[in-house]
């Protein structure tokens, strides 16, 4: 355990280590000096410094700011932790915080008056219970401080508190501590977004058993910035949790930033199996754009991909229309091109309409209704003259029937929106 500001930086190493895999553990997170549960030790460098952390608490006692350097000079130097790093590069690291004020005027009462704690007291608390948790396992301190400093309203720590809270969430394996860490962590008001960023990868990356992994994803992704996508996508390429993967996967499909794009590609070609490749599809469908479209339009008509056929549906990109509609022919899978008309009737752009004809008059029987109904659901003058092309050389007189009242009724719905256009002008 690392002392930072009177607090135990349980952060994991540089980024560049991350994913060392001499260092991950059963449950394919990085195994860390932050990953021991309370009431565990370990034998070599990590049970050294505990120790040394645990004379020098002894011999602090409730000594304040000099219990603090009386164990940080026992520790040593901190390892570099994303929080860590991100104060490092904002030059404001809670190393070079201005200490707390202890004494009396820290909280509204003494602490072992059962008072209610303020302040410098209150973290001063937070502090010995992390502490006696690491040291003897005695997580019912920890446990009674968070649930006391619960308030209807929110929460009694502050922002000040967030890197022992941070710690505290490293340091138990409990899944109701975590919790209970998590909920002061969200009530915190006043956060800058970066910072609880750089905590919860912290918590992905080092927590021996992250209970609240797939929270903590949804939460990052509504955090979004280039620190979160970077370091899901860290966490996405380097694990070997299928849990962790799959709920990193599902955070950068939510975050929808194309810079992720590559990303998946990249993990989807590792796949032995071509067919475990569906969530993959799934998550570039919902992120869109040519790159994610081509590689979900190539698994299509290469394989025939159930997944990919699926992951067509989800397209909402009407600039990814072009590319559904450059590979659809006659000589396409009769399962994309099913999928793929459907997907362009529903994007309806009107720069596909030229494309449409043309496999339209190749096409035959169902497949050419499919085309014609397709073409009918864009509001384009262009896709009914080519409609009204078509069925004018069409032999079959239920085809051209059909393409004849489809381009009627483009012309009707235009005329339509037109007409409520001029009805709502003054």
């Amino acid at each position: 355990a690392l002392f930072v500001s009177g607090g135990w930086d349980l952060g994991r190493g540089a980024r560049q280590a991350a994913f060392d895999p001499a260092a991950r553990n059963e449950t394919g997170t990085v195994a860390g000096p932050g990953s021991l549960a309370p009431a565990e030790s370990a034998a070599g460098p990590g049970a050294d410094r505990a120790a040394a952390a645990r004379d020098a608490m002894a011999s602090a006692g409730e000594a304040g700011s000099a219990g603090s350097e009386a164990l940080a000079g026992a520790l040593g130097p901190p390892a570099p932790s994303r929080r860590r790093r991100q104060g490092a590069d904002a030059g404001s690291d809670a190393g070079d915080a201005p200490a707390k004020s202890s004494g009396p005027e820290g909280g509204d009462r003494e602490a072992d008056g059962g008072a209610v704690l303020r302040g410098a007291a209150l973290t001063q608390a937070l502090e010995k219970a992390l502490a006696e948790g690491l040291d003897d396992g005695k997580l019912g301190p920890l446990q009674g401080l968070l649930i006391s400093e619960l308030t209807l309203d929110g929460t009694r720590f502050s922002g000040e508190d967030l890197p022992l809270l941070f710690d505290a969430l490293l340091a138990v394996d409990d899944f109701g501590l975590q919790k209970l860490v998590l909920t002061h962590l969200e009530r915190i008001e006043g956060l800058a977004p970066e910072d609880l960023a750089a905590g919860y990868l912290d918590y992905l990356e080092s927590s021996r058993r992250p209970h609240h992994s797939e929270e903590i994803f949804q939460k990052l992704a509504r955090i979004g910035g280039e620190d979160a996508l970077e370091g899901i996508s860290d966490i996405f390429r380097g694990t070997e949790s299928p849990a962790l993967r799959r709920q990193a996967l599902s955070a950068l499909a939510e975050m929808g930033d194309a810079r992720s794009v590559p990303v998946i590609q990249e993990m989807m070609r590792r796949e032995q199996d071509p067919q475990r490749s569906g969530p993959y599809l799934d998550a570039l469908a919902r992120i869109g754009g040519r790159d994610a479209v081509g590689t979900i339009v190539d698994a299509a008509v290469r394989d025939s991909h159930p997944a990919a056929l699926r992951a067509l549906r989800e397209i909402t990109d009407r600039e990814s229309a072009p590319i559904v509609s450059r590979a659809l022919s006659v000589r396409a899978p009769l399962e994309y091109q099913r999928e793929a008309l459907r997907t362009l009737g529903r994007l309806a752009d009107p720069g596909t309409a030229a494309d449409l004809g043309r496999y339209l008059d190749a096409a035959e029987g169902r497949m050419a209704q499919e085309a014609i109904s397709a073409l009918g659901r864009f509001q384009d003058p262009g896709a009914a003259r080519v409609l009204e092309q078509y069925a004018a050389r069409q032999e079959d007189a239920r085809l051209a029937q059909l393409a004849s009242r489809n381009a009627q009724r483009i012309y009707e719905t235009i005329e339509r929106a037109r007409q409520g256009t001029r009805g709502a002008r003054p």
